[in-house]
């Protein structure tokens, strides 16, 4: 499980920076970094992070007067 989920924030992290999902899948999986077992465990943990990430960011904003200050 640790595996799988260090392995779904890295790609949710390429994801983030502007990267395409499928290309980003493909460059892990032709790297070895996805064990071929976690695939489904991997592909459920990105796809509901980034389902859900608008609309946490959405409440986010509209709940935070201020942003926060980077330290």
């Amino acid at each position: 499980m640790k595996e799988a989920q260090l392995t779904a924030a890295g790609i949710v992290i390429d994801v983030m920076e502007g990267n395409n999902l499928n290309k980003v899948f493909q460059k892990y999986s032709q790297e070895n970094k996805i064990n071929p077992k976690d695939i489904s465990q991997i592909k459920d943990l990105v796809f509901g992070t980034l389902r859900s990430y608008g609309k946490t960011k959405f409440v986010i904003n509209k709940l935070v007067k201020r942003t926060p200050s980077n330290p």
